[in-house]
């Protein structure tokens, strides 16, 4: 019979090194004994950092020195900034720097595949190589927090040591062609949502399923917490929608608990944000600071004025704003962003200055109660924040915008492209771009967050 002691060994994480496993892998970044570091090189004895960057394609210029990737991006930059039809006598801000080129990203959003061949069998997680649905393993990657990679390999032992089901689908052909239709073949664990803060040194991790997987997930949720001491979130999220879809936004309950609480608290610029595992917040927290610190500075609001926050998020824009005690309307088309932004309103002191709508921007500006919230005589807004994806504004969206009372606007856009045709779009609707500024939100790639500065050409009338 076995004994109690037996069947608690079974439960006990597997003490392997992941350092030393992931040399034996070869994926990531050069492996570097314990204890070892290596300081940056110069530019002119630079060493890669990276050695499946090719295959992988996440981030391609990863290998190149870190003032040849900020050259090219300054490069791109003035490029597209030349063929604009912008304001011409916009002022060209600074270009700012990322304080860690490597290391960067607090959170990750990753896929999980399992591999066969030659009677072996083994988990890949990491990213879908370019143009296909094959999961490419990035190992210990040099872009990833330390602590998540070390996180992410013990999550690849423990879902193989107890045999979790993983995620499989394939697509059914219609009529002979090459499109079709997915369909899931293996309900299982198909992506792992890994977050640590940089306030409090927190690991937080979310399983996304195909199918409730709560008994085998709680087991290695207990195991990884033997590893990981500053793991304080484990949960999971049912997702059985086909194709690629991360998250199912429309879930009244998104995610269970396995382990610890739901939400993860984080500090960035004078604001405390619990951050649900299926938040959005920026990969890259001291640069995302240095960026709502600029926008506070640029846009401040008169004393009667109102602040409206389009494409709200967690609304940490919005918040410091009503902190010093500005109105603001934050709106947000998911459901569980604009109730992350009401809990951080408490959370920091300016509930009664902060007011959230659920909805996509356009519809809520063009219903017929948005006369009263934009062209409020008494309460106008003085100023519109936007931080859209990178499919940017609807035009209906500049359409109200410039029907409003708002005197500034300013963008935050991780998608240059969609920035500029905005732009041109605001000043048709009387704005003039007077600065555009950029940051290095992600090191190792082509891209990188600009923030544009807007001002009504003929300034309205106060009182």
């Amino acid at each position: 019979m076995e004994s109690g002691s037996d069947r608690k060994q079974k439960h006990i994480f597997r003490r392997r090194d992941p350092l030393l496993e992931e040399s034996r892998r070869k994926r990531g970044a050069p492996h570097t004994p314990r204890g070892i570091t290596t300081p940056d090189a110069p530019s002119d004895q630079h060493r890669s950092v990276c050695r499946v960057a090719e295959m992988c394609g996440g981030c391609p210029r990863v290998n190149l020195p870190y003032a040849d990737q900020l050259a090219l991006k300054k490069s791109n930059f003035e490029t597209m900034l030349e063929r604009s039809r912008i304001n011409p006598q916009v002022r060209l801000g600074s270009f700012e720097s990322s304080q860690s080129q490597t290391h960067y990203r607090q959170s990750v959003k990753l896929a999980v595949s399992s591999k066969y061949k030659d009677g072996k069998s083994w988990i890949d997680i990491g990213l879908f190589k370019p143009g296909t649905h094959d999961v490419f393993d990035i190992g210990f990657c040099p872009a990833q927090n330390k602590d998540i990679n070390a996180l992410i390999q013990s999550v690849r032992f423990a879902l193989g040591d107890n045999k979790v089901p993983i995620h499989a689908q394939r697509i059914d052909a219609e009529g002979g062609g090459r499109s079709g239709v997915p369909r899931i073949v293996t309900p299982g664990v198909r992506y792992v949502l890994a977050r640590k803060t940089t306030g409090t040194d927190r690991l937080s991790l979310c399983f996304v399923t195909s199918a409730p997987l709560s008994a085998k997930l709680k087991i290695v949720a207990r195991q990884l917490k033997q590893r990981h001491g500053n793991l304080e979130s484990v949960s999971f999220h049912v997702n059985t929608q086909t194709g690629n879809p991360i998250v199912d936004h429309e879930q009244e309950n998104p995610a269970t608990v396995l382990l610890g609480e739901l939400f993860v608290e984080e500090e960035i610029a004078d604001l405390r944000l619990e951050l649900h595992p299926h938040s959005f917040f920026q990969v890259n927290p001291p640069v995302a600071e240095r960026m709502y610190r600029r926008i506070w500075e640029l846009a401040e609001t008169r004393s009667h004025e109102r602040w409206l926050d389009l494409y709200c998020g967690l609304g940490a824009i919005g918040l410091g704003v009503a902190k010093k005690g500005t109105d603001v309307v934050g709106i947000d088309e998911t459901k569980s962003s604009v109730n992350s932004a009401k809990r951080n309103s408490i959370l920091n002191n300016c509930s009664e200055h902060w007011e959230g709508l659920v909805g996509r921007a356009e519809e809520i500006l063009c219903s017929a109660s948005s006369n009263k919230l934009l062209n409020n005589a008494a309460r106008p807004f003085g100023v519109v924040s936007l931080n859209p994806s990178r499919r940017g504004c609807q035009p209906e969206v500049i359409q109200c915008i410039g029907a409003s009372s708002a005197h500034t606007v300013v963008y935050m856009s991780c998608s240059q492209s969609t920035l500029f045709r905005d732009l041109e779009r605001l000043e048709a609707q009387g704005f003039e771009t007077k600065l555009v500024e950029n940051f290095d939100m992600f090191p190792g790639t082509p891209h990188y967050e600009t923030l544009a500065v807007l001002k009504r050409k003929v300034p309205t009338s106060e009182g």
